[in-house]
């Protein structure tokens, strides 16, 4: 059985995939609900504008890690 993947909060830590910031570990602000479904705003730890991502460019990283 597969396990279902854990939904994405704010202040999960999450991994960007597919972009200029590919493997960056960046921490969900806030989750906004948009016409075209949901999106994710991050905090980079070096970049000071908040980014802006839908969930296909996220990876969630677990707690333990």
């Amino acid at each position: 059985m597969i396990a279902a993947e854990k939904p994405i909060r704010k202040g999960s830590r999450v991994r960007l995939r597919g972009n200029l910031f590919e493997g960056a570990i960046c921490v969900v602000d806030r989750v906004d609900w948009l016409e075209d479904g949901q999106r994710y705003v991050l905090k980079h730890p070096h970049y000071t504008c908040p980014l802006n991502y839908r969930r296909w460019d996220l990876e969630l990283i677990p707690d333990d890690q």
